[in-house]
């Protein structure tokens, strides 16, 4: 069955927020950040207490409580405007496009303004359940972003997924704050 499906810009910053929420080397990074901040706060709070200067003591406690609480709430809505914009410079182009999508007993077609796209099932690497989508993950590397918009197609995707094997990661409980 072919399926019409358009993306928008929230569908593109949902991916984004995603794969930043999950790839391992984005959270080490935030938390070395993290860890860093809390150090150099620590030091000024032992350079305020042993050279008897009260007001950079003081200051350096609130500042590494202030990064203690605040963090990551911080953090995540700078995230969330870092990849808006990096979507809207990068698929600009892209947003409410339609496409189509056919699943077939071995390929996953896709055409749309550009060309046509055709994927062996057998090269699917994964499929990613959240609330909102899924996310094909292709051996190649990207990943496809089907928006759950059509029940039938949502049906056709737990069909493949059981049909084939392909390993599935369900995050229906992932949102991003």
């Amino acid at each position: 069955m072919i399926h019409i499906l358009t993306l928008t810009e929230n569908d593109f910053i949902t991916f984004q927020l995603y794969d930043a929420s999950t790839n391992a080397e984005k959270i080490k990074a935030r938390r070395k950040s993290y860890f860093l901040l809390i150090a150099i706060g620590l030091v000024f709070i032992f350079t305020g207490y042993f050279q008897h200067n009260t007001f950079l003591f003081y200051y350096a406690i609130f500042c590494v409580a202030v990064v203690t609480f605040f963090y990551y709430r911080y953090l995540k809505s700078k995230l969330k405007r870092h990849y808006t914009k990096y979507v809207k410079n990068t698929y600009n182009g892209a947003f409410n496009e339609s496409f189509q999508l056919e699943i077939t007993d071995d390929l996953l077609k896709t055409e749309d303004k550009i060309g046509e796209s055709n994927v062996k099932l057998s090269e699917i690497i994964s499929i990613t359940e959240i609330p909102s989508h899924f996310f094909i993950k292709m051996s190649t590397g990207p990943s496809l972003i089907v928006a759950k918009s059509s029940s039938p197609l949502n049906q056709e995707i737990a069909t493949l997924i059981e049909r084939k094997g392909i390993p599935y990661v369900n995050q229906l409980n992932w949102k991003w704050n």
